[in-house]
């Protein structure tokens, strides 16, 4: 049975009063690494939410690309919550709007793979605490990286809407005074 690793990461951030949270994924496959990323489109709650959708996300992408019935996932993350809460259920009760993600995006993708495991990595460490499980922290960093750029985009983004919005009010107040 061949192995199929995959690492996810998520990133969420609450600015002007709206939420942005964005997902990076690094698959490594017998034949080929696949490497996505992107903006998450739903309405996220907070980062545990996130990382579900990250997770979701990776599960998606691989089984666009892949029969999930042939191979073994490795599915690693830095969300302790994301893997004991669903994807284990070693801590217990789920948060409703968390499970609904896992109920309706994770669940079925999980569903069709021949077997997975669910493996916690640290997330930020510097290079020289990787130690003999580099590959796992490179993956890691990659997503990690990757989130933060386009958090950076989204944060642009969104800053530059509030700014454009203040200015406009500016100049609404300023043709109403006398």
């Amino acid at each position: 049975m061949q192995t199929i690793t995959v690492c996810t990461d998520a990133g969420y951030k609450r600015l002007h009063k709206q939420t942005i949270a964005g997902w990076a994924t690094y698959i490594r496959t017998p034949s080929q690494t696949i490497h996505a990323s992107g903006i998450i489109g739903q309405r996220t709650k907070g980062s545990s939410q996130a990382e579900l959708y990250a997770i979701a996300n990776a599960l998606h992408v691989l089984n666009r690309n892949y029969d999930l019935s042939k191979y073994k996932v490795i599915l690693y993350s830095d969300s302790l919550y994301a893997l004991r809460n669903h994807l284990d259920g070693s801590l217990g009760k789920q948060r409703q709007d968390r499970k609904e993600v896992y109920d309706k995006f994770i669940r079925p993708q999980l569903d069709k793979i021949m077997v997975y495991e669910a493996r916690h990595v640290k997330g930020h460490l510097p290079k020289s605490e990787w130690a003999s499980s580099s590959a796992r922290f490179y993956m890691q960093n990659w997503c990690d990286e990757e989130v933060h750029r386009i958090m950076k985009i989204m944060y642009a983004i969104v800053n530059k809407k509030a700014e454009e919005k203040r200015l406009c009010l500016q100049q609404k107040k300023s043709i109403i005074k006398p």
